[in-house]
Parts: structure tokens; sequence; C-alpha cells
């Protein structure tokens, strides 16, 4: 699951791994899909055992569906 307030905030749920992190690029592994963000001060603002935050300026947001 995928939450996004405005394009300032995102929290997405049940993530596996952080695949690359820069404040301009957040890509991520999850249960089904991968995550592109792009943006400008990209930040992350908590990581818990099942969900991600991320704060910062969003520009761009791809879903990439695993096949099965």
């Amino acid at each position: 699951m995928l939450d996004l307030e405005g394009n300032s905030f995102v929290r997405i749920e049940n993530f596996i791994a952080i695949q690359e992190f820069t404040e301009q690029k957040l890509s991520l592994k999850a249960n089904g899909a991968s995550y592109e963000l792009m943006g400008k001060g990209l930040r992350i603002k908590e990581v818990t055992k099942r969900e991600i935050f991320v704060e910062g300026e969003l520009e761009a947001l791809r879903i990439i569906k695993e096949e099965e």
C-alpha cells in the first residue's frame, strides 16, 4: 500500500529493501512491486519493519509491478 500527502510525503507499506537512496531518488523493493520515487531533498523520515516514510519534494513516482 502506498499513501501520498500532496507532493511532500509518502508512506509505503510492506517494503522489503531499499535498493538505492539519494536526495533525488529512492528505489524500493516491496511485495509484488518495486517503487522509484524521484524528487528534490528526499529524506527518509522513519523506517519500521513494515513501513517507510519519506519526505521531500516529490516530482515523480514509478511503480513496477512484478510479473507472476
